[in-house]
């Protein structure tokens, strides 16, 4: 059973969605995410989580958050560069994560988080099969478009030939 811990969470608008084994760099300013930047450095796991924060509720009589705000991305911290106005930090995405609980602190957000599992294949192998059949049949497709504009476009000539 995968363990729960406190992390911190750094929110982001729909439109910035961060999914495992993808990339990106922030340029953090504001002093609760320099703090967040800090205290994830002094945990010397370079960890925090990466959230989108959907203020939209799913109706009036629930408290609950929606959707969006209970799941979010665990990024390590791969690079700060200090500048004048805060920091350029680049982070990459390593894992799914549930938001178990929001913890109220200061300056910034925290919560408690639990590793989410992906549903692997029973058979990788049987996975990797298809996805050559799926490169082979898109090359075949890719050669066949190549043959068709090349034949498409003697015909034309053909006919422009023919007509003057």
């Amino acid at each position: 059973m995968a363990t729960s811990m406190e992390l911190p969470l750094l929110p982001f608008p729909l439109t910035e969605v961060l999914v495992p084994s993808e990339s990106k760099t922030l340029h953090l300013y504001e002093a609760r995410y320099l703090a967040l930047l800090e205290e994830s450095f002094m945990r010397k796991s370079k960890l925090f989580v990466h959230f989108v924060l959907d203020p939209i509720m799913i109706n009036d009589l629930s408290a609950e958050p929606s959707f969006a705000a209970r799941y979010g991305c665990l990024v390590v911290i791969e690079n700060v560069e200090k500048l004048d106005v805060g920091a350029l930090v680049s982070i990459r995405g390593v894992g799914r994560i549930k938001i178990v609980e929001f913890v109220q602190a200061d300056p910034y957000l925290k919560g408690v988080v639990k590793p989410e599992q992906d549903i692997v294949p029973e058979s990788l192998s049987r996975l990797s099969s298809k996805v050559t059949e799926i490169k082979e049949a898109l090359h075949s497709l890719n050669s066949l478009e190549i043959k068709l504009k090349v034949s498409t476009l003697s015909l034309s000539q053909c006919l422009l030939l023919c007509i003057f």
